[in-house]
């Protein structure tokens, strides 16, 4: 399945964000433009760090709250997998 890139000028204008902003952003590698433009992924990323940017957290402090976000998305789905693990094994011992 082929993913949607978006286009800078696309992204400048669902984000309402300033060209500057997001060159920015891509120089302190907080998000990279692929060959094609931005992905989904890459879009929310963007949200994300555009309103950060909009509340004056600078970049190296955007990045690190990426990074934060990104820790606890993942320990997110740990958590869920371990809980359906335990409920399966739940059920399991219920119908045994």
């Amino acid at each position: 399945m082929k993913v949607r890139l978006y286009a800078r000028a696309e992204v400048v204008r669902l984000l309402r964000v300033d060209g500057e902003l997001l060159d920015t952003l891509e120089r302190e590698r907080i998000v990279v433009r692929r060959r094609g433009g931005y992905d989904p992924g890459d879009l929310e990323r963007l949200r994300i760090a555009v309103e950060l940017a909009r509340l004056d957290v600078n970049p190296p402090g955007v990045a690190v709250a990426l990074r934060m976000r990104e820790q606890l998305v993942a320990e997110r789905r740990r958590l869920r997998a371990i809980i359906e693990a335990l409920r399966s094994r739940l059920l399991e011992r219920e119908t045994n």
